[in-house]
């Protein structure tokens, strides 16, 4: 909470008293010799008054009863199979949060909507793009500051398998295009490990398995993979095909 007040002298000590709202006593807080303060003791959704006392003057400032609004604290922003979730913590006093998004470092934020829980689906993310998020708090007397650790998460398209059919010299797997570097492309047994059997380039929407065995019930599914940085982002899964060679 920022204290400002009007100075009364230019080398004084104010020494500052703070009471919550109900409290029947003034409790000192701190002295300073300059014209601000900030109370970082203060709880989110409880109204304070402050009191300003000049050591050589018997009068005093004091201010009126305001409501402190914490900041939400982000905790995770992690892709789904649809998009990127984000999760805060509760802030006391506040009835609604406000979610923002900006493309890039860079980029200038976005509102993308207002809601009353502590989680938001970012539904409308693009693959293989770096969005970054921060949260504002409302209440009933005023608005929080956003979040300043701006986390960011990148959202992967998961491809959908178009076809799986057999071919002269295999099991022909196709897939539907997405924004990526490459995909994985994946295999096993009933019961068995998913493994890698192919990572194939952006540019290929198309792999045949050519060491699958007649006779054996096979599942497949592909995944997209992008780098970000050194960081290699996986999409999600969807549902396997499954298909007897």
């Amino acid at each position: 909470m920022n204290v400002n007040w009007d100075g009364k002298t230019a080398a004084g000590v104010y020494h500052i008293y703070r009471k919550a709202k109900g409290d029947k006593k003034w409790t000192k807080i701190a002295d300073t010799e300059l014209t601000y303060y900030v109370d970082g003791t203060v709880e989110s959704g409880i109204e304070y008054a402050y009191l300003i006392k000049v050591d050589e003057d018997t009068d005093t400032l004091t201010s009126s009863y305001t409501r402190f609004m914490g900041a939400p604290v982000i905790k995770s922003a992690t892709q789904t199979t649809t998009g990127i979730n984000i999760t805060w913590d509760k802030v006391g006093g506040a009835t609604k949060y406000r979610i923002y998004r900006k493309t890039g470092y860079n980029g200038k934020w976005t509102k993308l909507a207002d809601v009353t829980g502590t989680t938001y689906k970012d539904n409308k993310a693009s693959s293989n793009v770096r969005y970054y998020y921060t949260v504002r708090a409302f209440g009933k007397t005023g608005y929080s500051d956003c979040d300043k650790s701006h986390p960011y998460a990148i959202y992967l398209k998961t491809p959908k398998i178009t076809s799986v059919k057999k071919v002269s010299n295999g099991v022909s797997i196709d897939w539907e295009k997405v924004g990526c570097s490459g995909y994985y492309v994946y295999r096993k047994e009933a019961g068995g490990k998913w493994i890698v059997i192919s990572r194939p380039a952006s540019s290929t929407t198309n792999y045949v398995d050519k060491s699958a065995k007649k006779g054996v019930q096979y599942y497949y599914t592909v995944r997209s993979y992008a780098w970000d940085m050194s960081e290699c982002i996986k999409s999600e899964y969807k549902s396997a095909v499954k298909f007897k060679y």
